[in-house]
């Protein structure tokens, strides 16, 4: 679902999963008026376990595997997650190695189908090494599988990492410097996936990162999960060996399918209050003086209907949050050799766009008195 945005590449892009609708002033006002305080911090899951309707007896599993990148086997840094390292290919050959052997473990189980996307979102490009992935998964783009949920019946995630403040590789929930919270319950991106996918009859049956998720994941207990490595800092872990995690995804995600009749689908308790707090490098805090908005101590909260709409509204918070990156970008541009002629083409591309803007926006009104090359 959503990775660790550190990078410049990843500063300027902000997120891709959001839209940019979400990130205008407007929209923002729009969503002032459900602000709330935040609610206290809970310990018990939002959410009520119910049982899968069993699929028909004949019927052939079809499995969406979502993969991410900072929980992979043979992985103990995260430069290997981010497109503009020279050490994201490897990355990217250990990602594809993770899921092809779910995806093998998966046909060894019974699965119809595996249908695979891409949950860690590097910039416009696909993280896996797509001609090289097993020819019997189908890659297809995010925004399909949101549209379609119905043709699946299940979901693996792999290569995922625990969420904020776990002491996990990588930690992270979205993106650096968020945390996302339901009914005060801080939430891991597995449990953001069976969530927002529970509502849409799709239980998470399978997951693979480190130990520390792994402890997260027993709010879960009905999934299979395998531990490739062994969290000791932010940025490092004791590795399983390669040999040894690979098959021991392959087995987890076999088991996975026969444990399918077990699966729970995850309902969001009613009613439902999101929040977002924001830590260093992310900032909520310019938000306090939008009208209408309650702010506290980094936090915004507001109610929704149900999970996905609480997701939406969580990641916006989480995009506005991302004003402190631009700030460390400005800062690394000021001080590099090049920031003059850096500044000049982003503001003759900013002004582009305002030129096209405004000459459309004219044009609406019935304003357009512009020159063509204008």
């Amino acid at each position: 679902m959503m990775a660790l945005r550190q990078s410049v590449e990843s500063v300027v892009r902000l997120r891709k999963t959001v839209p940019t609708s979400w990130m205008t002033t407007g929209s923002l006002l729009a969503w002032s008026a459900i602000f709330l305080a935040p609610p206290a911090y809970s310990a018990t899951p939002p959410w009520n376990a119910v049982p899968k309707p069993p699929l028909v007896a004949t019927a052939a599993p079809r499995i969406l595997l979502i993969y991410d990148m900072e929980g992979l086997s043979g992985q103990d840094g995260i430069d290997d997650t981010v497109p503009a390292n020279p050490a994201y290919p490897a990355g990217q050959r250990l990602l594809t190695d993770d899921v092809n052997a779910v995806v093998a473990g998966l046909f060894q189980g019974g699965a119809g189908s595996v249908t695979v996307v891409d949950g860690h979102g590097s910039s416009s490009q696909i993280d896996i090494l797509v001609d090289q992935l097993d020819p019997r998964a189908k890659m297809v783009a995010r925004d399909e599988t949101s549209e379609n949920a119905s043709t699946y019946d299940a979901i693996a995630i792999v290569g995922m990492h625990a969420g904020s403040g776990s002491g996990g590789f990588a930690a992270h929930t979205w993106t650096a410097g968020v945390e996302f919270k339901i009914n005060g319950y801080a939430l891991n991106e597995a449990e953001l996936i069976g969530l927002t996918h529970g509502e849409q009859g799709l239980p998470v049956i399978f997951v693979s990162g480190d130990d520390r998720l792994g402890t997260e994941l027993r709010s879960m207990p009905w999934i299979e999960y395998v531990t490739i490595k062994q969290a000791t800092g932010v940025r490092s872990a004791v590795l399983v060996p390669l040999p040894e995690a690979r098959r021991r995804l392959t087995l987890g995600a076999q088991q996975s399918l026969r444990r399918l009749p077990n699966a729970r689908l995850m309902q969001v308790s009613q009613p439902v209050r999101a929040s977002v707090t924001a830590f260093a490098p992310a900032d909520l805090q310019w938000l306090a003086a939008v009208p209408g908005i309650r702010y506290q101590d980094q936090t915004v909260s507001f109610d929704a209907t149900d999970a996905r709409t609480a997701y939406r509204g969580m990641e916006a918070i989480g995009g506005a949050a991302m004003r402190g990156y631009g700030d460390a970008l400005y800062r690394a541009i000021k001080s590099s050799p090049d920031a003059r002629s850096i500044e000049l083409r982003a503001i003759a591309e900013w002004d582009a766009k305002w030129v096209a803007s405004e000459r459309e926006l004219a044009r609406q009104r019935g304003n357009d008195k512009y020159q063509a090359s204008r």
